[in-house]
């Protein structure tokens, strides 16, 4: 058996001999000026923050403000007429023949027909392969 494989509440487990063996070492004091010396550093982080920032939008504004006069004039507005609206195009009239034409079903061979030349593409492939 692994010994790593043992029940976290085992009284004689690897974990709680570790831990109450690290419990019973001497915990070094706190260094009495840990108190100032973290306000004292998270005071400079915002400050630093601070001034990041304000660094970035002085800087954005600098150069807004120079560029601004350099721009170029705004070209004049022209006014252009719009063109007239086109005339409708009357719709043509269609005449019954043509509509007979374009409607009707398309021309399709009778089955008679397509049997016949079914039966001679059997006949050119049996003579083809008599060839060979």
């Amino acid at each position: 058996m692994n010994s790593f494989d043992t029940h976290p509440d085992d009284e004689t487990g690897p974990d709680r001999r570790l831990a109450d063996r690290l419990r019973s070492l001497a915990m070094p004091a706190t260094p009495p000026a840990l108190e100032v010396g973290v306000r004292r550093r998270i005071r400079s982080r915002r400050t630093r923050r601070t001034v990041h920032a304000s660094g970035s939008v002085l800087a954005l504004a600098v150069a807004v403000s120079v560029w601004t006069p350099w721009r170029e004039a705004p070209a004049p507005v022209v006014r252009h007429t719009p063109p007239a609206p086109l005339a409708p195009v009357p719709a043509r009239e269609i005449p019954a023949d043509e509509l007979a034409v374009l409607f009707a079903p398309p021309p399709v061979d009778s089955l008679a027909i397509l049997g016949g030349r079914n039966e001679q593409f059997v006949a050119a492939l049996n003579r083809l392969e008599d060839v060979k």
